[in-house]
C-alpha cells in the first residue's frame, strides 16, 4: 500500500510542483492536493495520510483551523508547516535557537517541522521521506502542543480565539489581537495565571475561531507569551519530580 502525502497550499502551481518531485523520487507514494484547509479536512476524513504537509495561510479554512482539527482528530499524524513569516530562514533558525531546550522541542521536531518560504525543495522533500522511514520501524509521533499554536499564531499575526478542551472535561480559551495574547481563560481562572495552566496541560483539543479585529477587549495579559510558555514548562517539570 502507498503511503499518502497531503499538500494543503493555495498556491496551486506550488503544491504541483511539490506533487511532481515527491512521486518523480519514490513510487511508493501518492500525493493529494488541497486548495485550502476545507479540502484537507475533508481529505482527511476520506483517506488514511502519512504526512501532512500546510501553509499557513490560505482562504477559507487557514492551515492554523486545520492543525487545530488535526490536533482534535488525527494527534499521531505527522505535520510540517510552511510559513512566509519570518523575514528569513536565518531569523527563524535564531528564533528557535534562542528557546530554552524543552521548548525547541515543542516548536520543532522530527514529526512537527517549520519551512520558511522560500526553502530548498530538496530539504522539504527529504524531511517528509524521513518522517516516512522513521514510521515504517515504529516511530513515535504526539500532537501539536498549545505551545507550538501560540507561535504559529504570533508569526500569522492573527486575531481569534482558541477554545481548549481538557482530558478532565476542564475548558478554556486563549484570546489573540493580531498576534498578541490578550487575555485567558480556563475555569475560574482569568489572565496570565489561566494561559500558563492552559500551556501546562497536556492532551488539550483545541478549537480555533476567528474573531472581529475591530472588537474591543480588555487585555490582561501583559508577559510575553514565550515567558509564560517558559514558567508553564517549569512547573509541570517541577510537578513530575
Amino acid at each position: 500500500m502507498k503511503e499518502i502525502i497531503l499538500i494543503a497550499e493555495d498556491d496551486s502551481e506550488f503544491s504541483h510542483l511539490l506533487k511532481s518531485v515527491f512521486e518523480k523520487k519514490r513510487s511508493d507514494v501518492t500525493v493529494v492536493c488541497a486548495n485550502d484547509g476545507e479540502e484537507a479536512i475533508a481529505a482527511l476524513k476520506q483517506m488514511s495520510v502519512s504526512v501532512l504537509v500546510t501553509d499557513l495561510q490560505m482562504p477559507n479554512v487557514d492551515g492554523l483551523e486545520l492543525l487545530a482539527y488535526v490536533n482534535s482528530n488525527h494527534p499521531d499524524l505527522p505535520c510540517i508547516v510552511m510559513t512566509s513569516y519570518m523575514q528569513n530562514q536565518k531569523t527563524f533558525n535564531n528564533f528557535v535557537r534562542a528557546l530554552q531546550p524543552e521548548i525547541k522541542d515543542l516548536v520543532t521536531t522530527e514529526t512537527f517541522q517549520f519551512f520558511n518560504k522560500p526553502f530548498k525543495i530538496d530539504q522539504m522533500v527529504e524531511a517528509v521521506f524521513q518522517i516516512l522511514d522513521s514510521e515504517s520501524v515504529g516511530g513515535s509521533i504526539h500532537g501539536i502542543s498549545i505551545a507550538s499554536f501560540i507561535q504559529m499564531i504570533e508569526m500569522d499575526q492573527k486575531t481569534c480565539e482558541v477554545e481548549v478542551s481538557a482530558p478532565n472535561k476542564r475548558r478554556g480559551a486563549l484570546y489573540f489581537v493580531n498576534g498578541v495574547l490578550y487575555n485567558a481563560k480556563y475555569g475560574d481562572l482569568e489572565g496570565e495565571e489561566a494561559a500558563i495552566q492552559i500551556i501546562a496541560t497536556d492532551d488539550l483539543k483545541i478549537n480555533i475561531e476567528k474573531s472581529d479585529p475591530n472588537k474591543a477587549m480588555e487585555r490582561k495579559v501583559h508577559s510575553e507569551s514565550m515567558g509564560l510558555i517558559i514558567e508553564a514548562m517549569r512547573r509541570k517539570d517541577e510537578s513530575t519530580k
